[in-house]
């Protein structure tokens, strides 16, 4: 099991790349173009992130639960861990 640090890392991380990669924003920025909340739910910590994705780019990490969310990411840590890595 990754910890609450890990995974708080991992995804700014994962924020912090989408960020700078310009093929990366606009590919996202075409897939999705209206804003859209993004909650994060680790299972197995029981804890709750979000963001918000606009036109290719994330704001920084939220802690806590979002209630409305229109992208709802749910799994174990070590999984989202290794889905961030590429694994």
């Amino acid at each position: 099991m990754a910890s609450r640090t890990e995974v708080e890392q991992k995804l700014s991380e994962l924020i912090a790349r989408l960020n700078t990669s310009d093929e990366g924003a606009r590919s996202l920025a075409d897939t999705l173009p209206e804003r859209r909340r993004l909650a994060v739910h680790v299972t197995d910590l029981e804890a709750h992130y979000w963001t918000v994705l606009e036109r290719g780019r994330m704001v920084p990490l939220e802690v806590g639960p979002r209630d409305q969310a229109e992208i709802r990411i749910r799994a174990p840590s070590d999984v989202l861990v290794d889905l961030i890595d590429g694994r």
